[in-house]
């Protein structure tokens, strides 16, 4: 990263990494609530994973494909090893004076959550990564790279995710399962337009981060 960025711009790189890592935790753990907008049914943490995908095309612009795999990598691993260690927590008695019935309830539930998010993270991501990289690659503007490659991603991010953390893991973890349904598909098809207007609305602030035409060259 140092070979192509100056020192303003490595702290613009070290603030949006942050910025991602930290939204990806907080998201998988919001989605274990469901929000319903009436005509909208979506997991609560799209309401952020929609920054993470925008965070993710200024990292591209700045630093290239190589380097944003990287700090999705290390997003994946710190949310995996926090909600195991959350999981395991639960298995632990906890004092009468003080039950710890809900803590339990939601991070057992918890773990299949995130494991589910990582995996679709991780194909939507790359999914994501290949489409702004080619439309780079074509001269196409930020603004069009941006919405064209999260539009692609979107519906691969909320299928995997949606059936992995709540029709897949279940079955393993325990929990209630979501079938393959009208539930299943409100949820996904929500979930993909309510993220997609946020990115919609958010896109603009791509502009902000400082363009290096020597990142597209770092795949």
């Amino acid at each position: 990263m140092s070979n192509i960025l100056d020192n303003r711009n490595q702290l613009w790189v070290a603030a949006l990494s942050s910025i991602l890592i930290l939204t990806m935790t907080v998201a998988d753990f919001a989605a274990a609530k469901f929000v319903d907008f009436g005509f909208v049914v979506t997991p609560a943490g799209a309401l952020l994973f929609a920054v993470v995908f925008v965070v993710r095309d200024m990292l591209h612009k700045m630093v290239g494909a190589a380097f944003v795999t990287r700090i999705i990598l290390i997003g994946v691993v710190a949310n995996l090893a926090i909600a195991a260690f959350m999981y395991l927590m639960t298995f632990i008695p906890a004092p009468s004076f003080r039950p710890s019935v809900n803590f339990d309830a939601v991070f057992r539930m918890s773990l299949g959550i995130v494991i589910g998010s990582e995996i679709a993270t991780m194909i939507s991501q790359w999914v994501n990564t290949v489409v702004y990289q080619k439309l780079w690659e074509k001269d196409w503007s930020s603004y069009a790279r941006t919405f064209l490659s999260n539009l692609v991603s979107l519906p691969v991010d909320a299928f995997f995710f949606v059936i992995i953390a709540f029709s897949i893991m279940p079955l393993i973890l325990g929990g209630n399962v979501l079938g393959v349904d009208g539930a299943i598909a409100r949820i996904v098809s929500g979930s993909t337009l309510f993220k997609l207007a946020i990115i919609l609305a958010l896109t603009p602030l791509v502009s902000l981060a400082p363009t290096n035409n020597e990142a597209v060259f770092n795949k």
